[in-house]
């Protein structure tokens, strides 16, 4: 499992990091070594509603999303910025220029 983990092959490691380990998280945050996945188009743009404080009804009627589809764009949003808040999601979106 460790060779997967370590993206070796037949123990040797690979020569090219893996595309979804694309950024460090500023500050060490939240534990060594974690790393960022980038933003999709359109999470960026769910991001950006958050930053105006809407409610999930209210993003989905801005975007003419349904609510369920905000909600899954709001956790993949909250698993690649490593966070659980809404405000954290702004703020490491502020630090990470995605804002």
């Amino acid at each position: 499992m460790r060779h997967l983990l370590d993206g070796s092959v037949d123990g040797a490691p690979s020569r090219a990091p893996e595309s979804w380990l694309t950024e460090r998280r500023p500050d060490g945050a939240g534990g060594p070594s974690a790393f960022v996945a980038p933003l999709s188009p359109r999470e960026r743009e769910v991001l950006r509603c958050v930053e105006r404080m809407l409610s999930t009804d209210e993003i989905a009627a801005e975007l003419h999303l349904s609510v369920n589809t905000v909600k899954t764009h709001l956790r993949s949003v909250y698993r690649k910025l490593c966070v659980s808040r809404r405000r954290e999601a702004v703020e490491r979106g502020r630090q990470l220029h995605v804002l």
